[in-house]
């Protein structure tokens, strides 16, 4: 009899809620199962797929699932409620081995889909020891199950799966052994290759041999996909391509073989089933064409390419193109004034590394193009084939109004730069332009083209009256000739724009002059924040010991990111000697000073001073507990019982 408790729950099992059925389900997970068999079956008809789940995931828990299954195997006859069907076929998946009794005298129902159901779950389970059964079941006279037998031994595997498999595929008729190639990419056991290549001269079976051996072929298998790229049928070849590319993916030596086997390319027919396979929504057998164009190096292919290409595959259509060569320039060309400025963009990149000179006309039409994008293209395009022609017009684009467009120009003068003086004189004569944009990007290039002969044109930019420009000298001024200018640049410390006077410092930071040191403890005193930090960072980096005394006064008094700055600067320059000042900052209000001492302590605060980490252990921001739990632990062994005591009260979870 039921208790009054279950009672209860079983009144609640219709409540309309699903949220309270939910509930009720999951409280029968605390009877005995004899007891809540009859309820948990009844959820697992339940209108509420959240419902059912909860009821089957309450199945697989029980201690004892025995007295359920009957009433499992009653569901799979359920074909008025399929959502009752479906939730007994997971249970009795979910119960696993201790469900194959019960399931094997189904094999034998009356009912065909009763038989397919206990297959179906026979095969989910996995167990080898039904195999037989299963093999038994291909002999049924619905072709359902016969199919789903297939099915199921593929999943269970093993070498007696393997092994019937094979038989079927020797004496099963033309269905049998389409599904069983389909069950032997599932099988988690060697196949025998040889059986594979036997049934290929069958042509209604070769598609779905080849799928198989896009799953489990191997070098020898290139030949047999080879052959297959010569099929009549659309649907066969594109299983071997797809074959193909599998092929290449897991053994990537087979490619150069492939290439050997395309070398002397591949004939009109096949090079239009592979366009063709080039539009398929298939990835791998677009991926697997692509391959094919690379290796074939067919350049009538290079339209499908273009066509062919989204985010995952330009990177692949590019290396297919490019080992084209100038074959594929020539077909580029012819094209390319019915394309879109998109598309034209990637031609003109495609120009630029093929070194495909035949299109330094277009290209240098392309500059003038309302696009930025195909602008941009062009102009790397024209640095690459290092054109002369290109000169005044990539001079020219350094004013252009979109950044991208002006990046690509500098990057392409420097490119025709190396080869021709006349981009040094252009740029020469740009430092006298009445524009700013232009002085600079001049100043910025010839720090890379000019060399020393140029070096006292870029020194009068130090005195130009636009801020970006002066910066712009600062900069190059000091990656051609620091040293030797290093007057210069110490005068830009005093400039009007603290822009110019934090570039003047970050400079400042790479020379190994000493002379350095005394502008620099000037500047700490500079009204603007980041020129300020940019000093101390500086002064961390050439190690100024005289720093030291500012720096701690600094690091105990400014506060907020001076006091930052100063303590990893402190760290930097002296860790020893920093130590006390860092302690001393573990008490500061703002948890982000707090947070830098922690850091800076690692490596350096020993055992005598962990006193006075401790206290941040209980600190009321986690960040900083976290911090402190990093610091002491770089102590080792003796952190480990305050770590362990910490444990035990710490509640949150990236800290614990």
């Amino acid at each position: 009899m039921k208790g009054r408790d279950l009672y209860s729950l079983e009144e609640q099992l219709g409540h309309p809620d699903e949220e309270v059925r939910r509930r009720v389900v999951g409280a029968l997970s605390h009877y005995p199962p004899e007891e809540a068999k009859d309820l948990l079956f009844k959820a697992l008809g339940d209108p509420s797929w959240r419902v059912r789940k909860r009821a089957v995931e309450v199945i697989a828990g029980l201690d004892d699932r025995t007295p359920i299954i009957p009433h499992l195997l009653e569901g799979l006859r359920a074909g008025e409620n399929a959502g009752l069907r479906n939730s007994a076929v997971e249970a009795l998946i979910s119960i696993g081995k201790e469900a194959i009794p019960f399931l094997r005298p189904l094999l034998k129902d009356r009912d065909s889909d009763v038989r397919k159901f206990a297959i179906d779950i026979l095969g989910e389970v996995g167990d080898g020891g039904v195999v037989h059964d299963l093999l038994e079941a291909t002999r049924d006279p619905d072709e359902n199950v016969r199919i789903a037998a297939i099915e199921a031994i593929g999943k269970v595997g093993g070498a007696e799966g393997a092994t019937s498999l094979i038989e079927l595929l020797r004496s099963g008729d033309t269905a049998t052994r389409f599904t069983v190639l389909e069950a032997l990419s599932n099988l988690n056991h060697p196949v025998p290759l040889t059986e594979i290549y036997s049934i290929l001269h069958e042509r209604v079976l070769r598609r779905a041999a080849f799928d198989l051996l896009a799953s489990i072929g191997d070098r020898s298998s290139l030949p047999h996909l080879l052959e297959g790229l010569k099929e009549s049928s659309q649907a066969t070849v594109e299983a071997a391509i797809r074959a193909i590319y599998h092929l290449a993916e897991r053994h990537p030596e087979v490619v150069e073989e492939m290439g050997g086997a395309f070398r002397s390319g591949i004939d009109k027919e096949t090079a239009r089933k592979v366009a063709r396979a080039l539009k398929a929504e298939s990835r791998e057998t677009k991926k697997g064409a692509i391959l094919i164009g690379r290796l074939a190096r067919d350049p009538s292919l290079v339209p499908d390419l273009l066509e062919a290409i989204d985010e995952e595959v330009e990177g692949m259509v590019e290396e297919a193109i490019l080992s084209m060569g100038e074959a594929a320039g020539d077909v580029l060309l012819r094209m390319f004034a019915t394309r879109d400025a998109r598309s034209k963009a990637f031609i003109c990149h495609l120009f630029g590394d093929l070194g495909y000179k035949k299109a330094e006309e277009v290209l240098l039409e392309s500059l003038k193009d309302e696009d930025g994008h195909l602008r941009a293209a062009a102009a790397v395009a024209l640095g690459k084939l290092c054109s002369e022609r290109a000169i005044p017009h990539l001079i020219d684009l350094l004013g252009d109004v979109y950044e991208d467009v002006r990046a690509a120009a500098r990057k392409a003068l420097l490119l025709v730069g190396r080869d021709h003086r006349e981009v040094v004189d252009e740029l020469e004569r740009l430092l006298s332009s009445p524009y700013p944009h232009l002085r600079k990007n001049a100043i910025i290039l010839l720090g890379e083209l000019g060399g020393g002969e140029v070096l006292e044109r870029l020194l009068l930019a130090l005195k130009d009256e636009d801020p970006d420009v002066r910066r712009a000298a600062v900069h190059v001024i000091g990656s051609m000739d620091l040293e030797g200018r290093i007057e210069e640049v110490i005068g830009a410390l005093t400039d009007e724009s603290p822009q110019v006077r934090r570039e003047a410092a970050k400079v400042l930071s790479r020379s190994t002059s000493p002379e350095v040191e005394a502008p620099l403890l000037l500047c700490l005193k500079d009204q603007d924040l980041w020129v300020r930090c940019e000093v101390i960072e500086s002064l961390a980096s050439i190690k100024s010991t005289k720093a030291l005394p500012t720096l701690r006064e600094m690091a105990l008094h400014e506060g907020g990111l001076m006091s930052i700055k100063a303590l990893e600067a402190l760290r930097r320059i002296d860790p020893q000697g920093a130590v006390p000042i860092l302690l001393e900052a573990l008490e500061k209000d703002e948890k982000e000073v707090r947070k830098t001492a922690l850091e800076a302590l690692r490596g350096v605060v020993r055992e005598e001073e962990m006193d006075r980490v401790l206290p941040l252990l209980d600190d009321r921001e986690w960040d900083v507990r976290n911090e402190a739990v990093k610091t002491l632990a770089s102590l080792g062994r003796p952190a480990i019982p305050h770590l362990e005591r910490a444990l035990e009260v710490e509640e949150d979870p990236t800290v614990r």
